[in-house]
């Protein structure tokens, strides 16, 4: 699986440590999700603030308020199903709500985050 991340807004993260999460979860995923061994999987996920989330969120669901994560689904059709190359879709992520969110949930970080990247890989 190809994972393209951006990070957009965001500068008190280590963003090492979030890319080791992200590769190591989608693997686990494609593992048990039995994802087909001879497609190319790609997916899109953008780590950012709550500003960004929020006008996403404005954008494409009309809610004016900050998320913990977006996700897009690629819609597909019959022939690009037929195709190797599948793009899932994108993931948009607030890493400012998921600190904000951990910290009131007596959770690590890391684990929250983790947990809510695998949330939005579901619903792609």
């Amino acid at each position: 699986m190809r994972i393209k991340t951006k990070y957009e807004e965001v500068s008190n993260f280590n963003k090492v440590l979030l890319d080791k999460l992200i590769s190591k979860l989608v693997k686990i995923a494609v593992n048990e999700l039995n994802f087909k061994n001879d497609f190319d999987y790609e997916v899109s996920i953008l780590l950012t603030d709550n500003k960004r989330i929020r006008d996403l969120n404005h954008k494409y669901r009309n809610i004016r308020k900050e998320t913990n994560v977006l996700a897009f689904p690629q819609k597909t059709s019959q022939k690009s199903l037929n195709e190797k190359n599948h793009l899932l879709g994108d993931i948009v992520i607030s890493l400012e709500k998921i600190k904000k969110e951990a910290k009131i949930q007596s959770k690590e970080f890391h684990e929250h985050f983790v947990h809510i990247l695998l949330h939005g890989l579901l619903h792609l």
